[in-house]
């Protein structure tokens, strides 16, 4: 599966919300998997982006922790989102939609799983989902 550093990124809190409903154990293997799978690559990216800091920032007095300045953090910013923008392979296995269709998932952890879900399409959305001709809430003020 290729996927880009940043659709890693995303995943990673989204991932973490369903593991921690309750599931078939068949999905749980399945996550657990994802999630093990990915952690090797969200570590690299924690760690390229910690360099970046390094790079771009002042270490703080009396820490081991450094920040970027104001006038850097534009440049330090695009380079951070051209990293994040590489795509890799991985051997993951994508998850079947329906399988999530029980818990419960906020909309914008979704969207941050659907590069890992097989019934997405490569911008994010569902397919052959049937269009509503009119707004039920209107349907309802008529009758």
């Amino acid at each position: 599966m290729e996927i880009t550093l940043k659709q890693i990124s995303e995943g990673q809190l989204a991932i973490i919300q369903v593991l921690k409903q309750p599931m078939s154990f068949k999905l749980a293997y399945r996550m657990r998997k994802v999630a093990r799978q990915l952690s090797a690559e969200i570590e690299n990216i924690a760690v390229i982006r910690n360099d970046m800091i390094k790079k771009y920032g002042t270490k703080i007095k009396n820490t081991t922790q450094y920040q970027v300045p104001q006038e850097k953090i534009a440049e330090f910013t695009k380079e951070l989102e051209d990293f994040l923008a590489l795509r890799v392979v991985t051997p993951l296995e994508k998850i079947p939609f329906e399988c999530l269709e029980a818990m419960e998932v906020t909309p914008l952890a979704l969207l941050s799983l659907s590069p890992f879900l097989t019934d997405f399409k490569e911008d994010g959305s569902l397919p052959n989902i049937a269009k509503v001709e009119e707004d039920p809430l209107k349907a309802k003020k008529k009758a």
